[in-house]
C-alpha cells in the first residue's frame, strides 16, 4: 500500500510538474521568437544604416578634404601675416627714419630760405638807397 501510495503522490506531484513545464516551454519559445524578431529588427537596422552610410560617405570624405584644404589655406593665411607683421615694422622703421631725415633736411632748407630772404632785402635796401641817389 505505500508503494502505491507513493505512487499515487509521484503521479500527483507529475500531473501539477507537466503544466508547469509545458507553461515554461511556451513562455521560452516566446522568448526565442522575440529574440528572433529583435534579431531580425536589428539586422534590418544594421542594414539601413550601412546604407545611409554608403550615401553619406561620399558628402563627409568631401567636406574632410576641404576641411584639409581650408586648414593648409589658414597656415598660408598666418605665414603670410607674420612675414607682413615683420615687413610693416621695418617699414614703419624706415619710415620713421625718413621722416626724421626730412625733418632735418627742411630745416636746413627753411634756414637757407630764412638767410636768403634775408639776403634778398638787404640786396632790396641796398637797390632802393642806390635808385634814390642818382650818380
Amino acid at each position: 500500500m505505500s508503494e502505491d501510495t507513493t505512487q499515487q503522490l509521484l503521479v500527483a506531484r507529475l500531473d501539477r510538474l507537466i503544466p508547469i513545464v509545458e507553461e515554461t516551454n511556451a513562455r521560452l519559445q516566446n522568448v526565442e521568437e522575440h529574440q528572433n524578431a529583435l534579431k531580425a529588427q536589428l539586422e534590418n537596422l544594421d542594414a539601413r544604416v550601412e546604407k545611409r552610410l554608403q550615401d553619406t560617405r561620399p558628402i563627409w570624405e568631401s567636406v574632410q578634404s576641404r576641411l584639409a584644404d581650408l586648414d593648409k589655406k589658414v597656415d598660408g593665411i598666418a605665414e603670410l601675416r607674420t612675414e607682413m607683421d615683420s615687413r610693416f615694422t621695418k617699414l614703419e622703421a624706415e619710415t620713421t627714419s625718413g621722416f626724421r631725415a626730412t625733418g632735418r633736411k627742411i630745416n636746413v632748407l627753411m634756414e637757407n630760405l630764412v638767410g636768403l630772404t634775408a639776403d634778398i632785402r638787404e640786396l632790396q635796401d641796398r637797390i632802393e638807397k642806390l635808385e634814390s641817389h642818382p650818380v
